[in-house]
């Protein structure tokens, strides 16, 4: 029934009635069962012509006079080439869309647990700090590129730029697997994000010679027996210190011992070949309940490096004549690179015993396990290192 739609058309409308306003085209009633009344507007889509309906409200949320007020707000935008519930779409998809908090959780159980990452603390702990305080309870969709810069920005001022980027490389990541999930949500991160570059970033510190003598002979005490020991051994295999931190027994057969790719930066098991200098250094820890080489019982690895490290520090300092500048330990990694340069290992073999994965082609195509050249390489890492230990200061 199309006429004006007013108060005494609406008393007269009978259950399930509809009335189309004369005045306002497209602007419809219909009185329901329960005798509520629900106001509409009709119209054509401006791009594809289809007839769409828009719900306006009803009797128990509006009055008759703000619902011609909505209809005719409406119909003006419908005659302007807009579709005011295309919008209205919009809305609703994105307040169906899960928060962000909801997406770090889902990436951390189905990416992170499932391929058993050793950084999975690590990204958890960034997460928990940095990103879910700021957008956490935002819903994925409603991600914009500057709500990321903003936190970026926050995060550069308070904790420096390298801490910046390592929250959008793993804040990248999570949006990048959430979006292969859905279709709807574009991830709100380009290139030019990052503070700093690898390049920066890159550290060229070794340990002068006078340095690792003093170094030494300062981890020779029995005292802080765990902590020295690891610290030899870093300078020895030229290891990762997670790695040595997480030796375990099972891993050492005889001279070689087997880093786990879970323990493993490139997830790849490596073979590493033990001098009788690192032997003899390992065959005085004792052997604890837990599966460990070291740390208190044995059930988990070694975790006490701050504090340790920064005794270490000051005991250099205080017997060395001039300042040491700031080293941290896996500068010892570099070191033994470089001492084995020195020694002429070459630099093929030494990137093996560090287990960088080779270059280019060789990668793909060079599948000899170089056993005997790593462990002749390590030999002389450890005469090298011996021959410093005993020299005399100049």
């Amino acid at each position: 029934m199309r006429a004006e739609i007013n108060e005494e058309s609406l008393e007269g409308l009978g259950s399930g009635g509809l009335i189309s306003d004369g005045t306002i085209p497209g602007f419809m009633a219909r009185k329901l069962d329960s005798g509520l009344i629900t106001f509409a507007l009709k119209y054509p889509a401006p791009e594809s012509g289809r007839q769409r309906w828009m719900t306006l409200g009803n009797s128990r949320e509006i009055t008759l006079h703000e619902a011609r007020k909505r209809a005719t707000k409406e119909r003006a935008r419908v005659e302007a080439g807009t579709d005011p519930q295309h919008d209205r779409d919009i809305e609703r998809s994105v307040s169906r869309s899960i928060k962000v908090n909801e997406m770090l959780d889902q990436f951390l159980v189905k990416y992170v647990e499932t391929r058993q990452l050793r950084s999975a603390k690590q990204i958890a702990w960034c997460f928990g700090k940095y990103v879910r305080p700021t957008l956490g309870k935002m819903a994925v969709r409603e991600l914009r590129r500057g709500d990321v810069v903003k936190m970026l920005d926050t995060i550069a001022e308070n904790h420096g730029p390298v801490i910046s980027d390592r929250v959008l490389a793993h804040f990248r990541k999570a949006c990048c697997w959430y979006a292969i999930r859905d279709e709807k949500f574009n991830v709100p991160i380009v290139r030019g994000m990052a503070r700093s570059s690898p390049r920066a970033r890159a550290r060229e510190r070794i340990l002068t010679d006078g340095e690792i003598r003093a170094l030494w002979n300062l981890t020779a005490d029995s005292v802080h027996q765990e902590f020295n020991t690891i610290v030899r051994v870093l300078l020895l295999t030229g290891q990762r210190r997670s790695e040595v931190a997480n030796m375990r027994w099972c891993d050492i057969r005889g001279d070689s011992w087997t880093i786990p790719s879970q323990f493993s930066k490139n997830g790849v098991s490596h073979v590493v070949h033990l001098t009788a200098s690192v032997l003899a250094l390992l065959s005085s820890i004792l052997r604890k309940e837990g599966p460990y080489l070291f740390g208190k019982t044995g059930q988990t690895g070694y975790g006490g490096f701050s504090k340790s490290k920064s005794r270490l520090e000051c005991e250099m300092a205080a017997i060395m004549k001039d300042e040491v500048p700031i080293w941290t330990l896996h500068d010892l990694r570099r070191t033994a690179c470089s001492l084995m340069a020195r020694g002429g290992v070459r630099a093929e073999v030494s990137e093996r015993v560090l287990n960088h994965s080779a270059p280019g082609v060789r990668h793909i195509y060079d599948r000899y396990n170089y056993s005997e050249e790593k462990k002749n390489a390590l030999e002389i890492l450890s005469a090298q290192v011996s021959q410093i230990a005993s020299r005399l200061d100049q």
